[in-house]
């Protein structure tokens, strides 16, 4: 039986989180400061093709909600993000780097 995921859709733990109940809240926090950096999403479009921040029409807007791609998109996004800055649950981590 596979875990839940942290959040819909993603496939990567964030560090910390199945330990620590605060750490789930402080990592929402690193989501909140990653998608207000541009050179994160940058990062993140030139790495997986999509962008982020794609001016759409109304409709458009609403079929990608009815579908799941605003989601799924948005999980690609934490996942690029608990890959490239948090860390991953079972991660080895450098203690002297602390």
């Amino acid at each position: 039986m596979s875990e839940k995921p942290f959040l819909p859709g993603m496939k990567l733990t964030p560090y910390g989180v199945k330990d620590d109940p605060l750490m789930g809240g402080a990592f929402v926090g690193c989501l909140y400061w990653a998608i207000r950096q541009s050179d994160v999403v940058a990062e993140f479009e030139k790495e997986t093709g999509e962008t982020l921040f794609q001016a759409r029409s109304p409709t458009e807007r609403m079929v990608d909600k009815a579908t799941g791609r605003e989601a799924d998109l948005f999980a690609r996004f934490a996942d690029f993000v608990v890959a490239n800055y948090w860390g991953i649950e079972g991660q080895e981590v450098d203690e002297a780097a602390r």
